[in-house]
């Protein structure tokens, strides 16, 4: 007995049947593509025969098996894409995090030199002031009070400078961090 010969088709819907002819009457039946294989029964003659297309409902078969371990793959990717995303994103935000906690370090540091800054300013108007009076106090004959007294005005001088010098490296860093 040959296999019958068969037409196999699919619907609008997706849903594919098996179109062919009962061997004994010639009877034209139709059984789901997804019954090849197994056993049917003749409606008319009640012959039993065997749903043709085995190897299409195979085909059919791997091909769905084949789209469902596509889908999980993309799944997976998809999975894995956002952990990588999440692990980009932690990273930029540790590094801001990073980056604030140096400019806060940077900003104390540079607090620090105004302070010292200021402190040499005042401390160098003090000795200016103290280098006056006793360059004044002195008499024209007292040599140890004319050189402290210039000694004064020299430390003086140098205070002055040092705590202008730490107030404009101040702003000029301050200025630089602001531009960034």
């Amino acid at each position: 007995m040959s296999e019958p010969t068969y037409i196999i088709q699919k619907s609008l819907t997706g849903k594919i049947t098996v179109y062919y002819e009962c061997s004994a009457c010639k009877e034209g039946l139709a059984n789901p593509l997804s019954k090849a294989g197994e056993s049917d029964k003749c409606p008319v003659c009640e012959g039993v025969h065997m749903v043709p297309g085995v190897t299409e409902w195979e085909g059919v078969e791997a091909q769905r098996i084949a789209a469902i371990e596509d889908r999980k793959a993309q799944i997976a990717l998809g999975v894995e894409a956002r952990r990588a995303q999440h692990a980009a994103e932690a990273e930029a935000r540790r590094a801001a995090q990073n980056a604030q906690w140096h400019y806060e370090q940077a900003e104390l540091k540079l607090s620090a030199i105004s302070w010292s800054g200021t402190a040499m300013s005042v401390l160098g108007g003090i000795l200016f002031v103290a280098s006056i009076i006793s360059f004044y106090t002195s008499g024209p004959n007292d040599l140890r009070g004319a050189i402290t007294g210039a000694a004064e005005f020299v430390a003086a001088a140098v205070f002055l400078v040092g705590g202008g010098l730490g107030s404009a490296l101040t702003k000029i860093l301050r200025q630089l961090g602001e531009r960034k």
